[in-house]
C-alpha cells in the first residue's frame, strides 16, 4: 500500500515533536453532488457551503498562477497577495487588509512526489490522510476534528479536512485541502481565528473552486 507524507502539517502549522490524538468520529456515506463537485465520506457544515460553490469570475477576482501554466488560483481582488515563492509556498493571500492577530490567511504549497507515494488520493487514502492530519498534536494541544470530505471535481480528487487548536489563549481554525498527482502534491490551507471561520467559508470555497493544478483549463 502506498505511504503518505504530511509535510504541509509541519510548514503550515509549525509543529514539531508531534503525538497522535484520538481518531475522529464516523463519516456520512451519503453522496453529496452538484454541477461541479461530488463528495463522500463527509461531515460538518462546511460541506453545505462547498457543495454550493461555483468557480469565481469577473472583476471581483484576481488570477494568479505559475509561468507556463503549471497551476492556477484566483484571489479576491483588492486583498494583499504575496506571490513570491518561498520554499514550498507558491502564494499567500490575506483575507483582510487589516493586520489583525491572528490574520486570516490562505496559502498554497507544493511538494515533489516522493518514491512510493500515491499519485492520486483514493477514498481510503483520503480517510487515512485526514485521520493522521487531525491526529497531529504538539505540547498537549490537540487538533479537534471539524469538517471532512472526499471531494471529486472533474478528474481531480481531493481530501478536505478542518480542525481547531488553542494557542496563546485563542482558538484557531485550520481548513485544509490536499491534492496528489504523479509529480507533485498541493496543499491549500486557511488559518484564521475559529470565531472568524463562518465568515470566510464561502471565500475559501470559491478559492478552492478556482484552483487548477495543471494551469488554466481550456473550453
Amino acid at each position: 500500500m502506498p505511504s503518505l507524507r504530511f509535510p504541509a502539517l509541519i510548514l503550515c502549522l509549525a509543529l514539531a515533536g508531534a503525538t497522535f490524538a484520538a481518531e475522529p468520529e464516523g463519516l456520512s456515506t451519503l453522496e453529496r453532488q452538484s454541477s461541479f463537485l461530488r463528495m463522500t465520506d463527509w461531515r460538518g457544515s462546511f460541506v453545505d457551503v462547498l457543495i454550493k460553490a461555483i468557480p469565481p469570475r469577473g472583476k471581483a477576482w484576481r488570477q494568479l498562477g505559475a509561468p507556463g501554466g503549471t497551476w492556477q488560483l484566483m484571489a479576491p481582488a483588492g486583498l494583499p497577495v504575496d506571490a513570491k515563492q518561498s520554499a514550498s509556498r507558491l502564494v499567500r493571500i490575506a483575507l483582510t487588509k487589516e493586520k489583525t492577530s491572528p490574520r486570516p490567511v490562505v496559502s498554497l504549497h507544493v511538494f515533489p512526489q516522493g518514491d512510493g507515494e500515491p499519485s492520486v488520493l483514493t477514498s481510503k487514502l483520503a480517510k487515512e490522510y485526514a485521520t493522521r492530519y487531525l491526529a497531529l498534536a504538539v505540547k498537549g494541544v490537540k487538533l479537534t476534528p471539524g469538517d471532512q470530505a472526499y471531494v471529486a471535481r472533474g478528474r481531480d480528487r481531493f481530501v478536505m479536512v478542518t480542525g481547531t487548536y488553542d494557542k496563546d489563549g485563542t482558538r484557531l481554525r485550520v481548513a485544509h485541502f490536499a491534492f496528489y498527482e504523479p509529480r507533485r502534491q498541493f496543499f491549500l490551507t486557511l488559518h484564521c481565528a475559529d470565531e472568524q471561520w463562518p465568515q470566510y467559508q464561502e471565500t475559501l470555497a470559491q478559492i478552492f473552486m478556482s484552483f487548477h493544478p495543471y494551469g488554466p483549463r481550456k473550453g
